[in-house]
C-alpha cells in the first residue's frame, strides 16, 4: 500500500541530512485557570517550501496552460493563471489575479482554508535537554518536512529527571487542546507521539475519552509496558517474550534514573539520601554532556561522587554504578546477591504501590482504558534503555483496548545505542522496513 509512503519518503529525506525549509517559534502552553504555563517550540515548513495540495503559491508563480489548481490552493496577489487553466472548485483567487479566458473558476466558492496543516505533538522523554534534545529536534524537523505542524512541549520536572505522571498528563491535554484550536491547524484531529518513558504517557491521555475527539492517532515510540520489569533489565540485561529468553547489554543511564525515583519510595532503602542525589547528579551530567553512560569523561564523576559517600552508602551507590574491573572496562549490569536484594527490594514496593495505589510508582499501563483512535507502537531491536519486548507485551495488553492497532520492531532508531555496522544487504532491509513503519504512521494523518 502506498499511501503515507511519499510523507515517509520526505520524512527519510530530512532525517538522513537534507532537511525541509521549516521555521521554529517559541509559545507557551496554559494549563488551566491557576496552574502555571509551559514553554513549549512549534516547528512549521516555511511558506513556499513546496507546492503541493493545500500550499500557498507565491505571489507572481505562473500557472501554465492546462495546469490543474486542486481545491483550497489559494492564488495570490499577482499570480497569473494562463488561458486553460483550470481552477478547481474552493480555489481562492487574491486580489488581482484574474482568471483569464478560458478558465474555469466557480463564482462564489469558499472553501476550507488550505493554508492549514496536520498538527503533531511529540513529548519527550527522560533528558536535561527536554524539548532542545538533538534527536528530538531532528525528530520534529523531519515531520514538520511533509507538511506537519509540530508541537514539542517542555515537561520541566522531567528535564529534572524526576517521574511526574501527573504533571505530564497535564502537558499533554494542554498542548493538544492549544494546538488543535490554533490557527493554521487543519480539522480533524492531531497526532500524539511519545517516545521512552512519555511513550505510556500518551496512550494513557489517548484513553481519555475528553481528549480523544482531539486525537486522530497516537505513536508510543520506545515504551514500556511494566515498570519493574524494565527495572530488572536495566540491572541484569534479560529480557523474556513467549517463554524465551534475551540478553542485552543494558544502558546503565535508566538504571541510575529510576534509582533516583524509586529508592525514596523503598522504605529500607529511603535513608540513602546521599545515595539518591549521588544517582540523580550522575544521570543529569551523562544527559547535559549528551554522552554515553559508559563515556571515559564520566570515571572523574562517578568517582568523584562514591568518594563522599559513606561506606554503607557506597555499597548501594555500587550495585547501581558498578566500579570499574580491569583496569579498563566498565560493567553495565551487576549480578550476585547484593544486586538480586536490591531489586527484590525496589519490586516488592512497586507491587505495593500498585495496591495501594499511594504511591503509584508511574506503573501506567494498568490505567490505559479503552483507545478509539488509531494506536501505533515502534521500537528498536537493539535499545539498551528499554528491551524491544517491553512493547511486544504492550501489544498484547492494548489488543482487546484498541481496536485499530499495529506494531513494529524496527532495526534502526532505537533511542539507545546497540548493534553497529551492519552488513549492506540487512541495511537495507531495514532501511525498507523504517521506510514501510513510516508509511504506516502517516497513513494516520
Amino acid at each position: 500500500m502506498l499511501t503515507g509512503l511519499p510523507s515517509a519518503l520526505r520524512f527519510a529525506r530530512s532525517w538522513t541530512g537534507r532537511p525541509g525549509a521549516v521555521s521554529h517559534s517559541e509559545v507557551q502552553i496554559p494549563l488551566g485557570e491557576g496552574a502555571e504555563a509551559v514553554p513549549a517550540t512549534l516547528i512549521s515548513p516555511q511558506e513556499g517550501a513546496g507546492v503541493r495540495k493545500g500550499s500557498k503559491e507565491s505571489e507572481g508563480t505562473k500557472v501554465r496552460e492546462g495546469t490543474k489548481v486542486r481545491e483550497g490552493t489559494r492564488v495570490r496577489e499577482g499570480t497569473k493563471v494562463r488561458e486553460g487553466t483550470r481552477v478547481r472548485e474552493g480555489t481562492k483567487a487574491r486580489a488581482g489575479s484574474s482568471p483569464h479566458r478560458g478558465s474555469n473558476a466557480v463564482d462564489g466558492s469558499s472553501a476550507r482554508d488550505s493554508s492549514t496543516r496536520r498538527g503533531w505533538v511529540v513529548l519527550h522523554g527522560m533528558t536535561p535537554r527536554g524539548r532542545a534534545h538533538p534527536g528530538m529536534l531532528r525528530f520534529a524537523r523531519a515531520l514538520a518536512a511533509t507538511g506537519g505542524r509540530v508541537l514539542l512541549p517542555e515537561i520541566p520536572d522531567w528535564t529534572n529527571l524526576r517521574f511526574a505522571p501527573q504533571r505530564a498528563q497535564n502537558v499533554l491535554r494542554g498542548a493538544v487542546e492549544w494546538l488543535d484550536r490554533a490557527p493554521g491547524t487543519a480539522p480533524g484531529g492531531v497526532l500524539l507521539v511519545g517516545f521512552s518513558f512519555g511513550a505510556p504517557q500518551v496512550l494513557l491521555a489517548a484513553s481519555d475519552t475528553e481528549l480523544a475527539p482531539r486525537l486522530r492517532g497516537v505513536v508510543a515510540w520506545g515504551g514500556y509496558a511494566d515498570l519493574e520489569r524494565t527495572l530488572r533489565f536495566t540491572f541484569t540485561g534479560e529480557h523474556r517474550w513467549r517463554g524465551a529468553s534475551h540478553r542485552l547489554l543494558p544502558d546503565p543511564y535508566a538504571r541510575w534514573i529510576m534509582g533516583a525515583n524509586c529508592l525514596p519510595h523503598v522504605p529500607a532503602l529511603r535513608h540513602h539520601r546521599a545515595v539518591i542525589e549521588a544517582l540523580h547528579s550522575l544521570a543529569f551530567e551523562a544527559g547535559e554532556r549528551q554522552v554515553d553512560a559508559e563515556d571515559p569523561s564520566l570515571d572523574g564523576i562517578k568517582e568523584a561522587l562514591r568518594s563522599v559517600l559513606r561506606p554503607e552508602d557506597q555499597s548501594v551507590f555500587d550495585q547501581f554504578v558498578p566500579p570499574k574491573t580491569d583496569g579498563d572496562v566498565t560493567p553495565s549490569w551487576t549480578e550476585g546477591r547484593g544486586a538480586q536484594a536490591l531489586i527484590d527490594s525496589i519490586a516488592a514496593e512497586m507491587t505495593r504501590a500498585r495496591e495501594s495505589e499511594s504511591p503509584r510508582l508511574h506503573e501506567v499501563t494498568p490505567q490505559i482504558e479503552r483507545i478509539s483512535v488509531p494506536v501505533r507502537l515502534l521500537h528498536g531491536r537493539s535499545d539498551r534503555l528499554i528491551p524491544y519486548t517491553e512493547t511486544l507485551h504492550l501489544e498484547e495488553i492494548l489488543r482487546s483496548r484498541a481496536p485499530d492497532l499495529s506494531v513494529r520492531v524496527l532495526g534502526l532508531f532505537g533511542h539507545s545505542g546497540g548493534d553497529h555496522g551492519p552488513g549492506l544487504l540487512r541495511k537495507a532491509v531495514e532501511n525498507l522496513q523504517f521506510l514501510e513503519a513510516l508509511a504506516m504512521v502517516f497513513r494516520m494523518a
